[in-house]
């Protein structure tokens, strides 16, 4: 008996109506076109080349266009952007801080001399206080009994002078 073999699906894959054939020479598509009339046209297609690029098959190297399934060249050109955004910040915050600290250190100077001056005026101050408090205290802690001076014309040194003279002459006399 003979054996008879039936194929389900073909060799072939039509591009224009996706029919499955086996014939090597094509099949008849039934395709309609904008008049709405169908049109019976045997069509075959050979693929000489595979692109690199995007992978398809083509036959006609000026006809082929690239279909890029990929954002990378977007997202790469993105990061670039970015990276360049942030430098630009770093570097401007850089500028910024620097600013502070230059400002930081004019108002520290400044402080620095307005204490030293007030600190010579306080002393100054002090100075001349310490001068009025000397001679206030002089007069008032003069000391009567205490008083070397011959000449002082004090009249509790004086009498008190005159008093030790007297002292000693009434003491010599008893004698």
């Amino acid at each position: 008996m003979p054996v008879k073999l039936k194929f389900r699906g073909g060799l072939f894959h039509c591009g224009r109506c996706r029919k499955s054939f086996s014939s090597p020479l094509g099949h008849v598509c039934m395709v309609r076109n904008p008049r709405g009339k169908v049109r019976l046209k045997p069509r075959a297609s050979a693929s000489l080349a595979k692109c690199g690029t995007c992978g398809k098959e083509y036959a006609n190297p000026l006809g082929h266009v690239c279909s890029v399934k990929t954002d990378f060249k977007k997202r790469k050109a993105a990061g670039q952007r970015r990276e360049a955004a942030e430098a630009k910040r770093a570097k401007a915050f850089a500028a910024r801080a620097r600013e502070v600290a230059a400002r930081q250190a004019r108002r520290e100077k400044e402080n620095e001399a307005r204490r030293a001056r007030r600190a010579r005026e306080d002393a100054a101050r002090r100075g001349r206080r310490a001068k009025e408090t000397s001679r206030a205290k002089t007069s008032r802690a003069h000391d009567y009994r205490n008083c070397r001076d011959h000449d002082c014309e004090r009249a509790a040194c004086e009498a008190y002078r005159e008093g030790i003279a007297d002292g000693t002459e009434l003491a010599e006399a008893e004698r």
